[in-house]
């Protein structure tokens, strides 16, 4: 899975890299985000976000 997939939340804000989805549920993906959380030295838990706050290539990897 390619590290270019992003989540971007709203305009001018960061936009958060993404691993992959793992799951769909109506309008939503589940993710499971790059890196670690520093305060933790572990991967950051996999959240639920809406489908319109993810880029086209990340859709369409979840897709193929």
């Amino acid at each position: 899975m390619s590290h270019r997939n992003k989540i971007n939340p709203e305009p001018n804000q960061k936009n958060w890299q993404v691993v992959e989805v793992v799951a769909e549920e109506g309008k939503r993906y589940r993710v499971r985000w790059a890196g670690e959380d520093p305060k933790t030295g572990k991967p950051w838990p996999l959240a639920w976000v809406p489908s319109s706050y993810c880029s086209p290539d990340l859709v369409k990897e979840w897709e193929e």
